[in-house]
């Protein structure tokens, strides 16, 4: 299980580092169907590699039935929200 936001923060959090700003980023996993499908068989994402192969092959066979009518996601691009949380040598991390 990948760990959220949250509990990554409050790890970072209890080793005594502040906030400064946080970023969120997007991007595009794949920029055509075909990219995805070859992807996805892949198995290159964590969450993929972990499922049972008879749940995964389900899955796989779904995404083929499926993929060919549909567009590739598109890029929402960069988002930026930023949050200063003042504190000792904040200023300095930025």
């Amino acid at each position: 299980m990948v760990a959220s936001p949250a509990e990554i923060g409050d790890v970072l959090a209890a080793a005594g580092l502040t906030l400064v700003d946080h970023v969120r980023v997007g991007q595009v996993f794949a920029a055509s169907p075909r990219e995805l499908l070859d992807k996805v068989r892949a198995r290159s994402l964590n969450n993929l590699a972990a499922l049972p192969d008879a749940v995964f092959q389900r899955g796989l066979r779904a995404l083929q039935r499926d993929t060919p009518h549909r567009r590739a996601p598109r890029s929402r691009g960069v988002s930026r929200r930023a949050r200063h949380v003042p504190g000792p040598g904040a200023d300095a991390v930025r």
